[in-house]
């Protein structure tokens, strides 16, 4: 990141950031040098990801059956407003890049990891998977795997932290990106 974006940074974060206590900064770091970026996650937000048409009164629905997909998903303020009867929804943390609160920016968080490797046996993705309790949903690319994050470390942490191995090409949390349908 350059230093000008560095200061942009921190001016939108002095701005934005109503309280220590709501938000906390986290840094990605990409593949390319090392480089890193920031995102803001929101301790009083969450987003609720709906996963079937259960919903029909929502207008919405409707247009993203149309685009399978997408996903529709609806941000709530506190997790106190979490509604239990629908345990088929699931949650997500609501991240904004570069800590610029607007819907271009939101970033929400699935659970899961995205990780490119270099040729790597299977022995020594096992031992990868356990050690940084990784659990395998699928291949999504020859070179590439979806997994389920199961260790203490929120996505972006652990992707920051599976780049820095050498048989790792690539590690990013698989987000729902922000995304203008309608």
């Amino acid at each position: 990141m350059t230093n000008t974006m560095r200061i942009i940074f921190l001016l939108l974060s002095l701005l934005t950031a109503s309280s220590a206590d709501t938000t906390k900064t986290y840094e990605l770091v990409n593949q390319t040098g090392g480089a890193s970026t920031p995102y803001v996650l929101h301790l009083d937000q969450y987003a609720v990801t709906y996963r079937n048409n259960r919903h029909s009164k929502v207008k919405s629905v409707k247009k993203v059956e149309i685009h399978p997909s997408y996903k529709l998903y609806f941000l709530r303020n506190s997790l106190t407003q979490m509604n239990t009867n629908h345990s088929s929804d699931s949650q997500g943390n609501v991240y904004y890049k570069y800590g610029i609160e607007d819907a271009s920016h939101r970033y929400i968080s699935t659970g899961e990891v995205l990780v490119t490797f270099t040729p790597i046996s299977q022995q020594a993705m096992k031992e990868l998977e356990q050690k940084y309790k990784l659990q395998y949903v699928k291949q999504v690319k020859p070179d590439t795997v979806l997994y389920r994050n199961r260790s203490e470390k929120n996505d972006i942490d652990l992707s920051s932290a599976l780049i820095q191995l050498p048989n790792i090409i690539e590690a990013k949390p698989n987000w729902i990106l922000p995304l203008r349908l309608f």
